[in-house]
């Protein structure tokens, strides 16, 4: 895996944790606003859509700038293409690593035919397929 610096992949990925930060992102993707306007579009108080971006803006994941007493806000990307890295380099990982609780066959394992057939066997469940993350389907990265 690439050398990410911890404390910027940890904000980013605690700012993108909560979905009001989530939406509030995906508003800017089509360009700036202003607070007001994030105030207006969310069913929230002003001072829980400052907090969120505040949060957004310690990770540095938006750009504030000031007009006298207007605050405009923009999408900075920049820190998501470490986290689009990041999570890239684990869904490699996970594909190319065995499903959790597959039997691995042995050298010495009888084949199939010559077990013994128990009574009322329980069928296995299908494992579920591990999820990987699929840039194409994100609006954030299709940004990036």
């Amino acid at each position: 895996m690439a050398n990410h610096e911890p404390e910027e992949l940890d904000r980013a990925l605690q700012a993108l944790d909560n979905p009001a930060r989530r939406s509030m992102l995906r508003k800017l993707v089509a360009g700036p606003a202003m607070v007001g306007e994030l105030n207006e579009l969310f069913a929230m108080s002003a001072p829980a859509v400052s907090r969120h971006l505040r949060i957004l803006e310690a990770a540095d994941l938006i750009r504030r700038t000031r007009h006298g007493t207007f605050h405009g806000i923009a999408l900075n990307p920049g820190p998501l293409k470490s986290v689009k890295e990041f999570l890239g380099e684990l869904g490699e990982a996970a594909a190319d690593s065995p499903v959790p609780g597959t039997p691995r066959p042995s050298a010495g394992a009888r084949k199939k035919r010559d077990r013994p057939k128990a009574a009322h066997r329980p069928q296995p469940q299908p494992k579920p397929e591990p999820m990987v993350w699929d840039p194409e389907e994100d609006e954030i990265a299709k940004l990036l």
